[in-house]
């Protein structure tokens, strides 16, 4: 609930990172009017897998129209929630954005977040999380540790996932993987393979 307008979020597997993203989605689209807001993954297909049921119905109650082909919910506020995928970032480019959500952002390119969205964000006074679990430490590990610094814009936030999941389930695979595999999929740690 904290009023930061860019979140890297870097927490386990299964830790309900997304699912907490999705809600804050609805629940931002019906707090302002006639903007739009983003849903984003690496691909079309996987932003689509993770997030399009659930966020039609999540937004069930406040929709006013819901496009299958453009995978976009439109809310009784006026406001339009897209699912997008960033392989191709022109499906992003032209539309003034408010906020949005970018997740598996380990697993993308650094000119999306750098050169497609965080101009979009500067140019509407918007907000965005950035969430996934690591991928090593690359561009995401170099946000995360921004947000670190004291920006005010900026926070970091992490999480295991044996805070939110039976942790006789996860010490299951803490004895099946390697401790470097294990901190990074289940603790959200950036590590260097």
């Amino acid at each position: 609930n904290e009023s930061v307008r860019f979140k890297t979020v870097h927490a386990g597997r299964r830790s309900y990172k997304t699912e907490i993203a999705k809600r804050t989605l609805v629940t931002e689209g019906m707090k302002i009017q006639g903007e739009a807001l983003f849903f984003g993954a690496p691909t079309r297909d996987q932003a689509k897998r993770i997030a399009w049921e659930d966020l039609k119905l999540l937004a069930l109650p406040v929709t006013k129209k819901v496009s299958e082909s453009e995978l976009q919910i439109k809310l009784i506020s006026g406001t339009e929630i897209w699912v997008l995928g960033f392989d191709v970032p022109e499906r992003f480019e032209g539309k003034r954005w408010k906020g949005g959500i970018l997740t598996e952002v380990g697993s993308m390119k650094d000119t999306v977040v750098n050169e497609t969205v965080m101009p979009a964000m500067r140019d509407t006074n918007g907000w965005l999380w950035l969430e996934g679990v690591p991928e090593g430490k690359n561009f995401y590990y170099e946000l995360s540790q921004y947000a670190k610094l004291g920006d005010p814009e900026w926070k970091d936030y992490c999480w295991f996932t044996s805070e939110v999941l039976d942790p006789i389930e996860v010490e299951k695979e803490r004895g099946r993987l390697d401790e470097r595999t294990f901190r990074q999929e289940y603790e959200g740690s950036f590590e260097s393979y």
